[in-house]
């Protein structure tokens, strides 16, 4: 399945972010940026206001459960909001029917446990109000991005992105599109436009767009026509057999091959 395809018929478009924090080191994980970018994608090309995010899950043992508090879990927090989450749901906090036994009960060996037996739990206010506001202010206005990142036809944006970010030059922000998604794209000046109205200056052909179908060609080269900016290398290869194959080879010469200005 794709993702971005899935989640664009959301009400509210969901991801996952867990902390893969390590201790000795204060490492995080990448594979969260790309899912809540994923998500926050589809809100903008469609115009959905939350962007939720299963946040601070912790894989590990009981051992573990008092080994997280604010400061170790804000990098993921701040993460996932940098990635375009603005609704936070916390993983997890199970019901404490006992005063008298510790640390109480989880869910198996997940947490961060996020309880009233947590020994930071009378500081949380604090926390709990910083995570509220920063959604609150994220969930307002429109999205501004520079660039869409178009990863294929057989992937997902995790499969390709999820260890390592596209190639993009810093301080630029983006979304992904999917091959789904990609359809419903329009131009406006030379601007990619998405369904919500949201633009973009530059369409990047990411990872995995060697192989492209004669239908996403198409797009391509209307998109190209009405003067909008794409970067990446011409496909060599058709994803199908059953595609014209004198019809891709006139869409590539078409796009590639003509020295346009807005194809780099």
């Amino acid at each position: 399945m794709d993702g971005m395809d899935i989640k664009k018929t959301a009400q509210i478009p969901m991801s996952a972010t867990w902390v893969l924090f390590r201790i000795a080191t204060g490492t995080q994980g990448y594979m969260a940026d790309a899912d809540v970018r994923e998500s926050a994608s589809v809100s903008h090309l469609y115009g959905q206001k939350f962007v939720a995010c299963e946040s601070l899950t912790v894989p590990g043992d009981h051992k573990r459960a008092y080994t997280f508090c604010p400061e170790n879990l804000k990098p993921t927090i701040d993460q996932a909001f940098a990635a375009g989450a603005n609704r936070i749901v916390i993983h997890e906090s199970a019901h404490q029917p006992r005063d008298d036994k510790f640390p109480g009960l989880g869910l198996l060996h997940y947490g961060q446990w996020f309880n009233r037996h947590e020994t930071w739990a009378h500081l949380a206010r604090v926390w709990t109000d910083y995570i509220a506001r920063t959604s609150f202010l994220l969930q307002q206005g429109q999205f501004v991005g520079d660039i869409l990142v178009y990863y294929g036809e057989d992937s997902a944006v995790c499969a390709e992105y999820g260890i390592t970010p596209p190639a993009l030059p810093q301080g630029y922000a983006y979304d992904y599109v999917s091959p789904g998604c990609l359809m419903d794209l329009s131009s406006r000046r030379g601007k990619v436009v998405a369904p919500s109205g949201s633009s973009y200056e530059v369409l990047v052909l990411g990872n995995n767009t060697d192989i492209m179908s004669v239908k996403v060609l198409r797009k391509l080269s209307e998109l190209v026509e009405n003067g909008v900016k794409i970067a990446g290398q011409a496909p060599t290869q058709m994803a199908s057999n059953s595609d014209p194959a004198e019809e891709f080879a006139r869409l590539v010469r078409n796009i590639w091959g003509q020295g346009r200005s807005n194809v780099f």
